[in-house]
């Protein structure tokens, strides 16, 4: 194979390499359950600054770690709902905030990026009574690389909204953070009935993460040649 011919080849494997990544999304982490949802309904409770239910703000945060890879943030899912005040109770439905942060010695660091979804009041029924999967896409991709910790926040963005972050089934272990009115973020203990709350993270390979493995097998076809 001549060097225009390998140099060819090499940008043809470079160009698979990217298209393939950009359509490979795959989990990078997971604590939910066999539904995708979690059997824990203790959670933790996401409030707004003026909620007729809770007097002070709480966010809550749980990190995770990143391995087998570099990648970038294709979405996050929580398995949360809004709380139900009962028949003619306050509306507390609104807009979830949740947010991929750095990792700052323990406790979340800087936000990498905020993402926003509506989130409902949770009605079982008979044939539904799985709590529901919340997704919250990316749309800047932030990078996630190998041996990292990341931070997963959730706060509310409707001041009179009191969501639930339910915990996990059965409860694990890790990280938590804790943020009261607006306050620097704090480690707690997970709660033992809830465990770490219950979320996971989906990513794509990071642009080039296939390239040497693609310019290899081509170095190495021109070499048997």
């Amino acid at each position: 194979m001549r060097g225009a011919e390998l140099k060819s080849c090499v940008a043809a494997a470079v160009m698979l390499a990217s298209g393939a990544a950009a359509a490979n999304g795959q989990v990078i982490f997971s604590n939910l359950d066999a539904n995708d949802s979690s059997g824990n309904f203790i959670g933790y409770s996401i409030t707004g600054s003026n909620n007729p239910s809770v007097a002070d703000e709480f966010s809550f945060a749980f990190a995770f770690d990143v391995a087998g890879g570099n990648f970038q943030l294709d979405s996050l899912e929580l398995v949360a709902f809004a709380a139900n005040a009962g028949p003619g109770g306050p509306d507390q439905t609104g807009t979830m905030e949740v947010t991929l942060f750095a990792d700052n010695g323990g406790v979340p660091g800087a936000p990498l990026e905020t993402i926003s979804a509506f989130v409902d009041i949770f009605n079982p029924t008979p044939d539904d009574f799985f709590l529901p999967l919340i997704t919250f896409e990316s749309s800047t991709n932030p990078d996630l690389l190998d041996g990292q910790t990341y931070w997963v926040g959730a706060s509310s963005a409707t001041d009179t909204a009191f969501f639930s972050w339910a915990g996990t089934s059965p409860p694990a272990p890790g990280q938590a953070a804790r943020m009261v009115n607006g306050a620097p973020w704090e480690a707690i203990a997970p709660f033992p009935n809830n465990g770490v709350a219950a979320f996971r993270v989906n990513a794509i390979p990071a642009p080039g993460a296939g390239l040497l493995v693609a310019a290899g097998g081509v170095l190495a076809t021109r070499r048997r040649r």
